[in-house]
């Protein structure tokens, strides 16, 4: 089961990592007006169909996409946002968590089957208090998500802007 595990883990990872880095590299294909779709192929430059121009500096990050993404698949928001280095942290936590919580369950499981209830019960104290740390870890990163894409373009520079007199 363990090999089972790191196999997904690793599986995971590179599916993640790609898809930040095809995203990183994409470009946007405008078709009519306010349609972008992502376009990931080497071309010279970005192709426009539409009367307005467009380039890949415009992408901005859906807040809610984000955070759904990172419901639906552990590190997926982060990923979406650019965020490989999150996204591989938030993948392996939830990971991680998940397998603990199977393997707790099982070995109370099997401890109960024998008789040994004082054991099962610790064991299914440890599976529930990790399922509070993942559920905790899962609000953590729908939030982590839906913020960095919210303030995806922020500026943190130090130098004054510009237009202020």
């Amino acid at each position: 089961m363990h090999r089972f595990c790191g196999v997904i883990f690793a599986l995971l990872t590179l599916v993640l990592s790609s898809l930040a880095q095809e995203q990183s590299n994409s470009q946007i294909i405008t078709i009519g007006k306010g349609i972008t779709l992502p376009y990931s192929q080497n071309i010279n430059g970005p192709i426009n169909l539409s009367l307005s121009p467009s380039n890949s500096t415009d992408w901005r990050p859906s807040p809610t996409g984000a955070a759904l993404r990172s419901l639906a698949l552990p590190g997926w928001g982060q990923a979406y946002n650019r965020k490989s280095l999150k996204a591989l942290l938030a993948m392996g936590t939830e990971s991680g968590l998940i397998y603990s919580i199977y393997r707790y369950h099982k070995l109370q499981k099997g401890y109960r089957l024998r008789g040994e209830i004082e054991i099962a019960n610790l064991y299914r104290e440890d599976r529930n208090r990790l399922s509070w740390y993942l559920a905790g870890t899962i609000i953590l990163t729908i939030l982590d998500a839906y913020v960095d894409a919210q303030l995806y373009d922020f500026d943190v520079s130090d130098e004054k802007p510009t237009d202020i007199k």
